[in-house]
């Protein structure tokens, strides 16, 4: 037996008798923390999208922004994450000549694809006019793209004709179309939603899909006037056939402040509801400081919203449902420092009742987040210009465990105690060795995905 393997089952025998674990459910030891997954994985340039997809050879995590390497490899500005290495998506955007705001999985009848939309031109030494699609080897563009940057809105929604992907922006044509700053996508052609959106400040930021009990539509968010001809003041609804307003829209008094960045669909017990952030000051007429909430019928506030100390411009920036075992809660991430009046620094959390932080947050803006199970349990990734997370170094991209600080209760006697220090012994492989998900799961507690000293203490 290894000496290091030796050591750590005499500590373990003297050290831990029968320690008595906390576990869910599940099996997992329920301890939310910021993990040190991406202290020497992170990326030199910001973090501004997150998503998932399987090309086939398995679902995995993927990360797009302005950085030319994340973990020391070079990727330029999209990488998928594969255990303890990022892999480039062939030569990536070339030249490094924008930044990528939205990833989404979407089929449009060959095979699902990875679509990024953002403000470069280039991708994989194709031009691709700010979106372009990656098939799993190759990269192909979209019809010619779009004249102006996708400003982090996409979102596949089916009008009872098909799923179809769309598409918000800064643009006013995609494929030689006119179709003022949203469009969709059917695999084939771009097309126009009705006269799109217009007003004095045009920019549209957020999609999302939601039913209000009439049935599903699409719901977009930003910084706009009027829908087709219709005022609706940021935020919007489309059946397919037509726009609508949503309650007044959100409200600023500088109108160029008027502006949604994100939307999602949370329950907090009472129902689903939309959840609508960004850069306002009231929803409906209703106080409601950059968070609101739309039940179908009206707008509401989300506790005291988000703010920040004076001198500085509160804005939410994405939205995200995490289970960390306890409920579901909605998650928020910014350039904000406050929410309900408790310092959260950047990232917070919404029960449906209270505001809370996650750990001490993020030492400064982030930018996106999404949910991803890497095999130790259901994670929230954040992505943004911070350089550490809960005060662990996490360079631009962090991860919020739930559940990895492993179950060592091994041999399910409800003790942690030397027999399980045996099967941690088996399991250890040394820094920067991946490890089978079954250890894992059970004793990667500091959640990089080796079993090393490291995780030992955890043990101990």
């Amino acid at each position: 037996m290894p000496m290091q393997r030796l050591t750590v089952l005499i500590s373990a025998g003297v050290l831990l008798g029968t320690l008595t674990t906390a576990l869910r459910a599940d099996g997992y030891r329920y301890a939310p923390h910021w993990a040190p997954r991406f202290a020497d994985l992170g990326m030199d340039g910001a973090v501004t999208a997150l998503g998932v997809f399987d090309d086939g050879t398995g679902t995995a995590f993927y990360a797009g922004g302005a950085f030319t390497t994340a973990g020391g490899t070079a990727v330029n500005g999209i990488a998928r994450l594969a255990g303890s290495q990022w892999i480039p998506l062939g030569s990536g955007i070339a030249d490094f000549n924008g930044s990528v705001w939205a990833m989404m999985e979407f089929d449009d009848g060959t095979g699902p694809a990875l679509y990024i939309a953002g403000d470069f031109l280039e991708v994989g030494g194709q031009v691709v006019n700010r979106i372009a699609r990656w098939d799993g080897s190759a990269w192909s563009d979209v019809a010619g793209g779009t004249n102006g940057p996708i400003r982090g809105a996409l979102a596949v929604f089916d009008d009872g004709s098909g799923p179809v992907l769309y598409v918000g922006g800064d643009f006013t044509s995609a494929g030689g179309v006119e179709t003022n700053h949203i469009a969709k996508w059917d695999g084939e052609q771009w097309s126009a939603l009705g006269d799109g959106t217009s007003g004095q400040f045009i920019s549209v930021r957020a999609l999302a899909v939601f039913d209000d009990g009439s049935g599903p539509d699409l719901y977009v968010g930003g910084n706009f006037a009027i829908a087709g001809d219709i005022t609706v003041n940021g935020v919007a609804r489309w059946d397919g056939q037509q726009w609508s307003a949503v309650g007044g829209g959100v409200g600023h008094e500088s109108p160029g402040a008027r502006l949604v960045r994100g939307l999602a669909v949370f329950d907090d017990g009472s129902g689903p509801a939309l959840y609508a952030t960004g850069q306002f000051a009231t929803a409906g007429g209703v106080p409601a400081p950059c968070i609101a909430r739309w039940d179908g019928q009206n707008w509401s506030a989300v506790g005291d919203g988000l703010s920040s100390e004076p001198g500085s411009i509160p804005t939410g920036r994405r939205l995200a449902v995490l289970d960390e075992g306890a409920g579901a809660a909605l998650c928020v991430g910014g350039t904000f420092t406050i929410a309900g009046g408790e310092t959260v620094n950047y990232i917070a959390k919404w029960d449906g009742v209270s505001w809370s932080s996650l750990g001490s947050g993020m030492n400064s803006t982030v930018y996106c987040l999404a949910t991803f199970n890497e095999g130790d349990g259901p994670a929230l990734f954040a992505g943004g210009m911070f350089t550490t997370a809960g005060g662990v170094t996490s360079l631009r991209i962090a991860k919020w465990a739930t559940a990895c600080v492993g179950n060592f209760d091994s041999d399910a006697d409800g003790d942690v105690d030397v027999l399980d220090a045996s099967d941690f012994a088996a399991c250890m492989t040394g820094p920067g060795v991946t490890v089978p998900a079954d250890c894992q799961i059970v004793h990667d507690a500091d959640c990089d995905l080796d079993v090393d000293l490291e995780d030992f203490a955890g043990l101990q």
